[in-house]
């Protein structure tokens, strides 16, 4: 494949070597949650096509072979809007199998049968659940959705395949959120609590960040993240620009396009250098999305799974399938949301 650049006698700087390359699949979600300043992005919303992700997988494996860290498969959006992330998921892990894929999602759709389980044969060995609200009230004031019901059946039907798959499969409930879950009721965290705890799911809590302009629930140092973070990782959104991180919720700071340009050639633009140059002097003042960023003070998430072997053999069909208990089972579920992206697209506008 023939790569532009930007410019062939430029010296070359020393360029980062990815721990972490994170692809926004999409930017589509139906939820409002309060924490989350959907309504304030302008940038434009889609689906990743599958030819874009080989583009990126391509781009990749360019600047730095075959990938061997983890992999993010999701953005500012609902990944599991994406129909097409078992077949994303199954890609990436046959060309880079002992990359560790993950992503982080609501579960608050219903998706059409063995989605689920199709998405981890793929591949997927870390699943995230934000499931921020206890019970139906907690859950709809947080997240402006009524959808409790129908994300604790897609859990329960999670941690069946956490039973069948074991360690090849990581699981972790963010059940609360540091200056939100006041608002709930401590018998309903308990209870809730308990359930996961039956379903052999680990709960945590996990503090709230500002998305730098974004929200207003703690202010930023002042200056860029330290531990070299926005060096160690690679971000790409669903159209394929280049941004220095998930923060940048907007895409208000391009570094470039994998449609017309290299990594290399991206990271050695002027643009690149200058971020990272005022990121090792902690000057952010230039940077809107990162000047109050609260994100430089929290603990970077380590993954779940260390384990990154892929799957050798499926589990036998005469194993039981994980059942959901109590009135979660008989909750009548919404529309198949493959089926009706459309409405979804609609409910995200901000």
């Amino acid at each position: 494949m023939k790569i532009s650049t930007l410019g062939d006698t430029a010296p070359k700087p020393k360029l980062p070597v990815f721990e972490e390359v994170r692809i926004e699949n999409t930017n589509l979600c139906g939820f409002k949650c309060q924490f989350c300043p959907r309504e304030k992005m302008t940038r434009p919303k889609g689906i990743q096509s599958i030819n874009d992700f080989r583009l990126v997988l391509d781009r990749v494996e360019e600047y730095a072979g075959v990938y061997a860290g983890q992999v993010h498969l999701h953005g500012y959006g609902e990944p599991l809007l994406d129909p097409n992330l078992p077949t994303k998921t199954r890609l990436l892990t046959a060309r880079w199998p002992n990359a560790l894929p993950w992503i982080i999602t609501t579960l608050g759709y219903m998706f059409p049968p063995d989605y689920l389980r199709e998405l981890v044969e793929a591949g997927m060995r870390q699943i995230i659940v934000s499931f921020y609200g206890a019970d139906s009230d907690s859950y709809r004031r947080l997240t402006g959705v009524d959808r409790f019901h129908q994300a604790y059946q897609n859990l329960s039907l999670l941690a069946g395949l956490k039973t069948k798959y074991g360690k090849q499969l990581a699981i972790r409930v963010q059940s609360s959120l540091t200056g939100l879950s006041s608002t709930i009721e401590q018998p309903a965290k308990q209870e809730f609590n308990r359930r996961c705890a039956e379903l052999g799911l680990e709960v945590v809590s996990f503090q709230l960040h500002n998305y730098g302009n974004g929200r207003n629930y703690e202010q930023g140092p002042g200056m860029l993240c330290d531990r070299a973070i926005r060096r160690h990782l690679f971000q790409v959104t669903w159209d394929l620009k280049v941004i220095p991180c998930c923060m940048d919720y907007d895409g208000a700071l391009v570094l470039g396009d994998l449609r017309t340009n290299s990594i290399s050639d991206i990271l050695s633009n002027p643009g690149s250098i200058g971020f990272l140059a005022n990121h090792r002097s902690g000057k952010a003042g230039a940077y809107a999305a990162c000047r109050n960023c609260s994100m430089r003070t929290l603990p970077l998430l380590e993954p779940l799974n260390e384990s990154h072997q892929r799957f050798t053999t499926a589990p036998s069909a005469s194993e039981p399938a994980h059942k959901s208990s109590g009135d979660d089972a008989e909750h009548k579920p919404e529309r198949d949301v493959h089926r009706n992206i459309g409405d979804v697209c609609h409910a995200s506008s901000p």
